[in-house]
């Protein structure tokens, strides 16, 4: 986003801003060359990247209601991508898998993605590489502060 569309932002913020704005549209194209929808396809990635949960828990990830991703797990089912397996202790919850050839599709579309910005970090020194480290992980902790 221009600087000028919001006065008085410091240089990094701006950048942030950009580096937000550049994920979503990748995350748009993504789904969209894979024919899903942007909120599928990141519960596929929150799949993998926490492993099995719960339809209230993926609810819980993706801002949406608990009746929303009920059927978006419905949806996921359907084509393939995921089972519903019984909670292991609360009979009357499930757990849903993602399903290994679902993982191998989807890791084979972001590892180029992330070994782009892998080698991207790399290139800083390192020192330089625990500076931005740090700082990543404290605007992930203020981010996940706000609604």
């Amino acid at each position: 986003m221009p600087e000028e569309m919001v006065p008085g932002l410091s240089p990094v913020v701006v950048a942030v801003r950009e580096v937000m704005h550049a994920s979503r549209e990748l995350g748009n194209r993504i789904a969209r060359g894979s024919g899903r929808s942007a909120t599928d396809t990141t519960a596929l990635g929150l799949l993998d990247m926490y492993g099995p949960l719960g339809p209230a828990e993926l609810a819980g990830h993706l801002g949406i209601s608990t009746a929303s991703a009920t059927a978006l797990v419905d949806r996921l089912e359907e084509a393939g991508d995921v089972h519903r397996v019984a909670h292991p202790t609360d009979r009357r919850r499930v757990v849903v898998h993602l399903e290994t050839a679902t993982r191998e599709r989807e890791r084979a579309v972001w590892t180029p993605v992330v070994a782009d910005i892998d080698a991207a970090a790399r290139e800083l020194p390192p020192g330089e590489q625990e500076v931005v480290r740090a700082w990543l992980v404290r605007l992930a902790d203020l981010l996940a502060r706000h609604p």
